[in-house]
């Protein structure tokens, strides 16, 4: 079995698993979609085997595969894992501890797209250092403001044209430390039915996805900068879910401009959505509507519908209970090389290790016209 075979067994079952949750949950269109989906990895499953047992048949026997560059970085962060002292002299170092080769930080920052919204839909730079994105925009802290550059008819012939008058700021990023510890057992690190690889990946990844959702939505001060900085507010007048009715989330949604609508979606915790997925038309009918296309399955207003349980509730004072918009808005600067940390000493009574990851994203909202909040009164 390669890789690849293994990757779509692993989606197979986590599909099969949230099917279960989804038919104990009523949700019966759900596990319908996910079974095609499931049938068709199978048939893909099937496909890739074929190919692997064809591509093993044409090998002779007495001709050795040579490893890749890839596969060797692999087999030494493996090893350094593991504790080998072979292994351990192979990999580079940096200044938190040893360079994860770039073919697996590479995939963990892959999987952190590929399950966070918010991130996947962030416009990522991967660079060292500070990074300054260019803002042109209104002039509006000159003595005599003039407004953005504009046309104009001339009027009387002769006339001057009102000069529009600009300028440019940034939007600087920097790069702050962050780290996730995953504590592993000496047994499941041994164990060489396990894919000791596979397993950490997905652990960093889980880890960091959790962190950078948080940070993206809400920030930390002087830290990372949320989307909830954003200056493009609608203000609510109570601190109640019933104060967030269909004309205020139309509200919220027209604060965004039309040339950014068709990749906006909405952003809100579960309580706030229980509410919202309850208010009717005239007819009785419900708002929100089922969609299968995209992974949580709901639209409100012709776009797509997320929950996380890191933004606020509409009780909070003073709280962001809804967000809107195309998130592409958001700047996330990532330093590709992550670094690792094992720790031996530390867990060696409880026969384990820990493996710390490190990673220095920085943050900041690039475009607040993309970017709309609703914000709970005091």
């Amino acid at each position: 079995m390669n890789k690849k075979m293994r990757d779509i067994m692993s989606t197979i079952k986590n599909k099969t698993s949230e099917a279960r949750e989804k038919q104990a949950a009523g949700d019966t269109e759900v596990v319908t979609s996910l079974l095609e989906e499931i049938k068709a990895l199978r048939n893909d499953y099937e496909t890739e085997k074929a190919l692997y047992e064809a591509e093993q048949a044409e090998v002779p026997e007495e001709v050795e595969v040579s490893e890749t560059d890839d596969d060797k970085a692999e087999k030494s962060f493996v090893g350094f894992v593991r504790g080998e002292k072979a292994a351990s002299a192979g990999m580079s170092q940096g200044a938190n501890g040893a360079i994860v080769p770039k073919s697996i930080a590479s995939k963990i920052i892959e999987n952190i797209i590929n399950v966070s919204p918010i991130v996947e839909k962030a416009t990522k730079y991967y660079t060292k250092g500070t990074l300054s994105i260019p803002v042109y925009g209104t002039d509006a802290d000159a003595d005599t403001p003039t407004g953005d550059v504009a046309a104009a008819y001339q009027g009387d012939e002769f006339t001057a044209l009102t000069a529009g008058q600009g300028k440019f700021t940034s939007v600087d990023l920097a790069g702050y430390a962050i780290g996730a510890l995953s504590v592993l057992s000496n047994k499941l690190l041994n164990n060489t039915d396990i894919d000791v690889l596979e397993f950490i990946e997905k652990k960093m990844a889980d880890a960091f996805r959790v962190k950078l959702e948080n940070e993206l939505i809400n920030g930390t001060p002087d830290k990372m900068t949320g989307a909830v900085s954003s200056s493009n507010v609608l203000q609510l007048s109570t601190k109640t879910v019933a104060g967030i009715t269909m004309d205020t989330l139309i509200d919220l949604q027209l604060r965004v401009p039309q040339i950014y609508q068709a990749d906006c979606m909405w952003i809100m915790n579960k309580d706030t959505f229980a509410a919202i997925r309850k208010l009717k038309n005239s007819q009785n009918d419900y708002y929100l509507t089922r969609d299968l296309t995209n992974g949580f399955g709901w639209k409100l207003l012709n776009a797509p519908v997320y929950i996380s349980d890191v933004v606020d509730g509409a009780t909070v004072s003073e709280g962001i209970p809804v967000l809107y918009g195309d998130f592409s808005g958001m700047a996330l600067k990532i330093a590709k090389d992550l670094e690792i940390q094992v720790l031996n000493e530390k867990y060696a009574e409880q026969n384990a290790k820990g493996i710390v990851g490190w990673m220095e994203p920085d943050s900041k909202v690039e475009n607040h016209q993309k970017i709309a909040i609703l914000k709970s009164a005091t």
